[in-house]
């Protein structure tokens, strides 16, 4: 009988609610059931939240993924192993990232002064892309800088200081990316 929301709820990743307004799907479980000797599937349905992406989660995200690259990278250079490398188009492709982003948040912005009319699964299709490059850009700024401060210590050792400096510049760079998404959502 659940079928074709379940169907709905894949194919859009949206579900009616009870006021017939359409909400975000957060989470869909699907799990193996046994009932009566029956092997069947059951759904268990989350919805989000319109709170949006908060700053502390960003931040959090953030310093959470800087500790753990940092502490595996002390951990890989003091083993004897050559440390992580990166290159400079990292950044310049994060860059671009961000541009991307803040390209396609435009018809937001323009929206809000009344000056075009997005639809709405195009506005939510902004916003999921503004709040996943926030993210994402959290969690690999985080790993970015924490690798450069983990070769900041043998700055003056087998060219490792400028393989820090290539870790912190796409480290900024990444963390653009997680300013344009955090500044495209407010915008939705």
């Amino acid at each position: 009988p659940h079928l074709p929301l379940l169907l709905q709820a894949l194919g859009q990743g949206l579900l009616p609610g009870p006021d017939l307004r359409k909400r975000p799907l957060k989470t869909l479980q699907l799990q193996l059931q046994v009932v009566d000797g029956v092997i069947g599937l059951g759904e268990q349905l989350g919805f989000a939240e319109d709170r949006g992406l908060r700053l502390h989660t960003v931040l959090a995200a953030l310093a959470l993924a800087g500790v753990l690259s940092w502490g595996f990278g002390r951990w890989w250079v003091a083993g004897g192993n050559a440390p992580l490398r990166i290159g400079w188009l990292t950044a310049v492709l994060l860059v671009g990232m961000a541009v991307i982003v803040v390209a396609a948040g435009r018809r937001m912005w323009r929206m809000r002064r009344g000056r075009t009319h997005v639809p709405p699964i195009v506005a939510e299709r902004i916003l999921r892309l503004s709040q996943a490059s926030a993210l994402t850009g959290a969690v690999i700024g985080g790993l970015y800088l924490g690798q450069a401060v983990t070769l900041t210590p043998d700055i003056g050792y087998a060219g490792r200081g400028h393989l820090a400096l290539v870790w912190a510049v796409a480290g900024l760079a990444v963390l653009l990316l997680t300013g344009a998404g955090l500044l495209v959502q407010s915008w939705c």
